[in-house]
């Protein structure tokens, strides 16, 4: 069974600093980077180093298991961060969206390890990280869909539900959508097409960073 995990990576932003070695970290995103030598080629001809950006993750966030499936550790922004109260020109990573655990990934991680329990070692699943946008594309190589907190705003929403409708309708794909009942997710048309198929409370910390949200939800879609 092949599946493909969809959620929203923002860039790193542009930004450059001096390590110890006074070379250039960062000169662009992270967006179609390319392997070369020790570093990544950037589009603008700079480039990223990935011990560089790793180092940089580890101090400005913190090992988490303050989430609803604590079995997994992540670095994460919380209140004991810095970056949690820093002011915009404080902030070395622009508009930082990654370093959340958002709540509709939360409950989707949670319903797939309780019901399909994957595990890459023990059942030789092989992953691939693709940053390209697969949006719009023809998935007929995937059995599942994943997606989480991707339907943000009315605009975005309207994108994802059209394609959503072509891997359902034209190639029958099982699409499970985590999401804690955003506006735009809830007021759209895809809503009379899914199937409750999990609910969840969310976790404390959860709760405190998305407030107004209390449970996270995972839907099937059928069309």
């Amino acid at each position: 069974m092949k599946a493909v995990i969809c959620s929203v990576i923002h860039k790193l932003g542009t930004f450059s600093r001096q390590s110890a070695t006074s070379r250039t970290i960062f000169t662009a995103g992270l967006n179609g980077v390319r392997p070369e030598h020790e570093g990544y080629a950037t589009d603008n001809g700079g480039k990223i180093y990935l011990s560089d950006v790793m180092q940089n993750i580890k101090e400005n966030t913190e090992i988490s298991r303050d989430h609803l499936t604590p079995e997994i550790a992540l670095h994460l922004i919380t209140p004991n961060c810095k970056l949690w109260t820093a002011l915009d020109g404080d902030i070395i990573f622009p508009d930082p969206f990654w370093a959340f655990y958002w709540p509709g990934g939360q409950v989707l991680t949670s319903f797939v390890e309780l019901n399909i329990r994957l595990n890459a070692e023990l059942n030789r699943v092989h992953l691939h990280i693709d940053q390209r946008n697969l949006l719009g594309t023809v998935a007929e190589k995937w059995d599942v869909i994943l997606l989480g907190d991707m339907f943000y705003d009315e605009v975005f929403t309207k994108v994802v539900a059209d394609w959503l409708e072509i891997l359902q309708r034209d190639f029958k794909k099982l699409i499970l959508i985590g999401d804690p009942g955003r506006a735009a997710f809830v007021r759209h048309p895809i809503s009379t097409k899914l199937k409750r198929v999990a609910k969840c409370e969310l976790h404390p910390q959860c709760k405190m960073e998305n407030n107004g949200l209390t449970y996270g939800y995972v839907w099937q879609y059928s069309s």
